[in-house]
């Protein structure tokens, strides 16, 4: 039983610690300027909960990192589907960095992440369901800011 009870006392605590580590690499001064394919922008500090687009639309994100990040490389790479149409590959003087997301036709989640050193964050994007809006979560939109 002792053997069970410190894999499962282990296994909990790498669990948990891996969950600090990613909440500590994107907190701070770290948020998103999302413009919608209509034209209408967001900013978000919370990339806990998913941003609302519309299927097969291209949407603009550009991203606050630190200003210490200023000429360093980042990757950009979408995970789940969807399209990085475009992205900086260095963090500009300003400390941003800007990319374009196309999101497929499908409903759904996509997520994008980007990669500075050792540190991520991943954007996530949900593609609207319009037939059946019940189905789908709770989603930052234009209508809704964070701010």
């Amino acid at each position: 039983m002792k053997p069970c009870l410190s894999v499962c006392v282990a296994f909990a605590f790498a669990v948990c610690s891996g969950v600090w580590q990613l909440q500590s690499q994107i907190s701070g001064n770290i948020f998103a300027t999302v413009q919608f394919s209509n034209g209408h922008n967001v900013t978000v500090t919370d990339f806990s909960e998913p941003i609302g687009v519309a299927a097969n639309s291209t949407t603009h994100v550009t991203v606050a990192l630190p200003g210490s990040a200023a000429g360093e490389r980042v990757n950009v790479a979408p995970l789940d589907g969807g399209q990085v149409l475009s992205h900086d590959a260095v963090v500009s003087g300003k400390g941003t960095i800007a990319l374009a997301f196309r999101a497929s036709g499908s409903v759904g989640l996509y997520r994008v992440e980007v990669r500075h050193g050792t540190h991520k964050l991943r954007l996530q994007f949900w593609v609207l369901d319009t037939a059946q809006p019940e189905n789908n979560p709770s989603v930052i939109t234009a209508k809704f800011s964070q701010d």
